[in-house]
């Protein structure tokens, strides 16, 4: 919520917001202000940070944007299944040359998050979580776009076969002296974040590793190029040798390790995971996973069927209802020489959406595969 992985090769099923069980988070209390607010006007290269450094607010607009930024010690609840990274802000915002509910442009918030697995840009608009469309790069720092106000933060999405990423301390101290004319504010400052124990190992191959790896990236290309053009494709695929950043149901990763091939793997977007391998002695077949927590889970397989094909927007082929282990959604699908399974389903009380997608001699794996 990259990086982390798992749902990173059909596109992320988008920004399902919800919460991980079955329904929405309760309504949560009004956010208590704390010492640490900002607020002023921000227009074209304008920025506004907040008080812990953590939060950057940028506009591209020409009409200056009011904002007040406030962090909050109690805010709403995150959904099942999430944990914090960064405080939670409360951000206002008013575009002068409107009344309306959103920005004609939307602004850029770029959060500092711990280095290690995966994270999210949320905001909840007074009534609900909400997934922010961004991505997060190789700095840590993750940039997402809105284009209302709401409690935003970032958050992670948790596998119970890792340690959560820890929140870093935030410590505020009186300024005894003013050292300079109008520096009187308090002093901000935030310990150290280790990364999350254990790391997934990657490890790095020989000539025939690379090969494989570039084969199985020449199989995803196509893939993200049709269903997440709307995404930075920066996928650095590396062989899978420990826990992935998601936890991916048995069922879905024994598909790509059933004949026992080098599988690889790949956070996409900072939230979701993406899995592959290829074989060029099925003639360049592959067979690739996308993982993705959501926040949203879908109210009936209509709604459930309808946020798919709204997150693979390239998918124009009739979907097949199948039967899912564990009570969830599935679908299958073919197009263009491809076997798709699509669904949702809860792990370890977290709401995934995935995508497994099979070409060539993988076929029919996918097309025999057990949804969970």
């Amino acid at each position: 919520m990259r990086p982390t992985r798992l749902l990173p090769l059909l596109a992320a099923f988008v920004g399902l917001a919800a919460a991980a069980c079955a329904g929405e988070p309760t309504a949560a209390p009004l956010p208590t202000e704390s010492p640490l607010s900002l607020s002023g006007e921000i227009s074209a290269g304008g920025a506004m940070t907040s008080p812990d450094g953590r939060l950057v607010v940028l506009t591209q607009s020409e009409t200056p944007v009011s904002i007040r930024l406030t962090e909050v010690r109690t805010g709403p609840a995150l959904p099942a299944g999430w944990h914090p990274l960064t405080p939670m802000y409360d951000l206002k915002v008013h575009d002068q040359d409107s009344t309306a509910a959103t920005l004609a442009m939307p602004l850029t918030l770029r959060l500092s998050v711990p280095a290690g697995g995966l994270s999210g840009g949320l905001l909840h608009d007074g009534t609900t979580w909400r997934q922010l469309s961004g991505d997060r790069d190789a700095l840590s720092t993750l940039t997402v776009t809105t284009d209302r106000g709401g409690i935003v933060t970032a958050a992670q999405p948790l596998n119970p076969n890792l340690t959560p990423t820890p929140v870093p301390v935030i410590t505020i101290a009186p300024r005894a002296t003013p050292t300079t004319p109008g520096d009187s504010g308090p002093v901000v400052a935030a310990t150290p974040t280790p990364s999350p124990t254990p790391t997934p190992t990657r490890t790095g191959g020989g000539p025939s590793l690379t090969l494989q790896a570039s084969f199985a990236r020449s199989a995803l290309d196509p893939l993200f190029d049709r269903f997440f053009s709307r995404r930075t494709n920066t996928l650095g695929l590396l062989p899978l040798d420990g826990p992935s950043f998601l936890d991916v149901p048995p069922s879905l990763l024994g598909v790509l390790t059933a004949r026992g091939q080098t599988v690889f793997a790949a956070p996409y977007a900072g939230v979701n995971e993406v899995f592959v391998t290829a074989m060029t002695d099925r003639g360049g077949a592959s067979v690739a996973l996308v993982v993705e927590p959501v926040l949203q889970w879908p109210a009936d397989a209509a709604a459930a069927e309808a946020a798919l094909r709204a997150a693979f927007h390239g998918m124009t082929a009739p979907f097949a209802a199948r039967p899912s282990a564990s009570g969830g959604f599935a679908f299958a699908a073919s197009q263009d020489g491809s076997t798709y399974l699509f669904g949702f389903i809860r792990q370890s009380g977290l709401a995934l959406a995935y995508a497994l997608v099979g070409s060539g001699g993988f076929a029919g794996d996918v097309a025999a595969a057990t949804a969970p």
